[in-house]
């Protein structure tokens, strides 16, 4: 197919693109960083733009099964004179991420980024950034070590502050600065005009809701709590989406010595837990706590 004139490889980068894969499926290191070079030298793919960097990103993962460090090799070889683009740096520490021998070093890098003069890659960086801190710190927790969880709950924090520094309108900055002030700083008087914030651009997402009626919740705000798990139950599009706001609604319930509506939704909880395998591995460590909670609760 690549071989046949119609293709027009040469022309086309997309097809260049799959082509760069297959010679390197095939062992043609040369033909293929050729391609590659000439794939990122086309003023058609602009790196510039997020979506243009990702899919070269997700072709070359493909390529390589996924070993970032032949990901970053090759990437090496074919980079421009002036250097990759800011957007495309932000991709490239997105995906190191995934690699747990280049975490540390990538967050390093992100914290960098945060200070790039392009104020949409900052801000990118500062939420990808923040949310691997609070990753960290929620490991850290796992093992006890409070110390190090506080520390980098806090990281996350400043991390996030900084981010709506730069833009204060970016609703996921301004839910997971609420969620880690809430449930990681446990500081929810901070959090809640954060949290309403954020419900307030995006009214319809479950995630963001149930975040909001956490913070009601752990002030004791049992009815507002309740208003907003309610819309957040209402709101949700599957199995995953629905459960925390489902464990949250049995907490308040319980809250409220209303045992038989906590059953009622411990049942649900339990049948999507059968339905969709997706909810148990997710969020077992939480099914886990609810269930003590419904084990020990009068």
């Amino acid at each position: 197919i690549l071989d046949d004139p119609a293709c027009q490889v040469e022309s086309e980068p997309v097809c260049r693109l799959s082509r760069m894969s297959y010679y390197l499926r095939q062992g043609r290191r040369n033909e293929a960083v050729a391609d590659l070079r000439a794939v990122v030298g086309n003023p058609r793919v602009n790196l510039s733009e997020t979506q243009a960097g990702v899919i070269v990103l997700d072709e070359l993962r493909r390529a390589f099964a996924g070993n970032m460090n032949d990901v970053l090799g090759i990437l090496n070889e074919v980079k421009p004179a002036a250097g990759w683009p800011e957007s495309f740096k932000l991709s490239v520490l997105r995906a190191q991420l995934g690699d747990a021998s280049m975490r540390e070093k990538a967050m390093a890098d992100l914290d960098a980024l945060t200070n790039s003069p392009e104020k949409a890659v900052a801000v990118g960086a500062c939420s990808t950034l923040g949310a691997n801190e609070y990753l960290a710190a929620e490991d850290a927790r796992k093992k006890n070590d409070s110390t190090t969880a506080s520390m980098r709950f806090e990281r996350a924090v400043t991390v996030f502050q900084k981010g709506l520094n730069l833009n204060p309108d970016v609703t996921e900055l301004n839910n997971n600065l609420a969620f880690v002030l809430a449930k990681g700083l446990n500081r929810p008087a901070d959090a809640l005009p954060f949290g309403i914030k954020a419900a307030a651009k995006e009214p319809d997402n479950a995630n963001i809701l149930d975040t909001l009626g956490v913070i009601y919740l752990m002030l004791n705000d049992l009815t507002k709590a309740e208003e907003t798990l309610g819309r957040a139950l209402s709101t949700s599009s599957d199995g995953l989406s629905r459960t925390m706001p489902l464990i949250h609604m049995i907490e308040l319930k319980l809250k409220k010595d209303d045992r038989q509506a906590a059953e009622s939704l411990f049942r649900e909880l339990n049948t999507l837990q059968e339905t969709e395998p997706r909810v148990k591995t997710s969020y077992q460590k939480d099914i886990e706590e609810i269930t003590k909670r419904m084990q020990t609760a009068p």
